[in-house]
């Protein structure tokens, strides 16, 4: 449990310093794995899910990883997987659950309405 609480604790940290964009893009990562039921997400569907070029998505994933927040996986030639850290999908689930916008937590840094997780 402490260690869980210690993990939390590092994530909203380091969700402080993320910048915005790469934040609301987190958001939509996370939205989609709940709905799908999945941990990681393939890297060709998410470009075209989320309409945006290869370019831009590179540099999103990089920010992600430089700031410990998610990056890629190789699944095998020229595949790729989208993941993110493990706290985006347990806050975000918890949101969900409780009714909670996710974007009070992860956009506002509203982290007082954790307290039950």
């Amino acid at each position: 449990m402490a260690r869980e609480l210690k993990e939390i604790t590092d994530f909203l940290d380091s969700l402080k310093e993320l910048p915005l964009n790469e934040r609301q893009f987190a958001i939509q990562l996370a939205e989609r794995m709940n709905r799908n039921n999945v941990d990681e997400l393939d890297a060709h569907d998410t470009l075209s899910a989320f309409r945006i070029g290869q370019g831009k998505f590179k540099t999103i994933m990089n920010i992600l990883e430089h700031h410990g927040m998610g990056h890629m996986s190789e699944r095998g030639h020229n595949q790729f997987a989208v993941v993110l850290r493990e706290e985006w999908l347990k806050i975000f689930t918890y949101c969900k659950d409780a009714n909670i916008p996710p974007e009070d937590v992860f956009i506002d840094l509203n982290f007082g309405l954790l307290d039950e997780l």
